[in-house]
């Protein structure tokens, strides 16, 4: 990109979907290898493509009512009207959170009673910090 702006632009969009610089590249070097601070990233899990991991206290998990998946695609009784995702077999309650999710109501809806790991996977940037985890946290059911 010969524009600077635009490549600033680009490159910023790019890390934030994880996938490195506009230039198609991975932030690794020319040589093609990674660096050391980025090997002693990957060594601690952190970057782009991290697993999303909810730290929840095991009682409250060991208290949670076991849920049908046709309870979370088309919630009834108490959860009636409530939007419901789950993760690593956990069902979470997001209806407060869609105003708030960085990418806007719709594109989090496009999740609605699935489970996160397939949206995860995509869209690398929820593994990039803890936010993801930690919102979730509060919403287990």
């Amino acid at each position: 990109v010969d524009d600077e702006e635009t490549k600033s632009l680009l490159d910023e969009v790019a890390s934030w979907l994880g996938l490195g610089d506009a230039k198609g590249g991975d932030g690794a070097d020319d040589g093609g290898e990674a660096t050391e601070e980025e090997e002693e990233g990957k060594d601690e899990g952190r970057g782009p493509g991290r697993p999303v991991r909810v730290p929840l206290d095991p009682e409250l998990v060991s208290s949670l009512p076991v849920l049908p998946l046709s309870s979370v695609s088309e919630p009834s009784g108490d959860l009636r009207g409530r939007t419901l995702v789950t993760h690593d077999g956990i069902v979470y309650d997001i209806t407060e959170f869609l105003e708030h999710h960085p990418g806007g109501r719709d594109l989090v809806m496009t999740a609605a009673g699935c489970d996160l790991g397939h949206f995860f996977d995509n869209y690398t940037v929820h593994g990039q910090s803890d936010k993801a985890a930690g919102w979730l946290a509060s919403m287990a059911v």
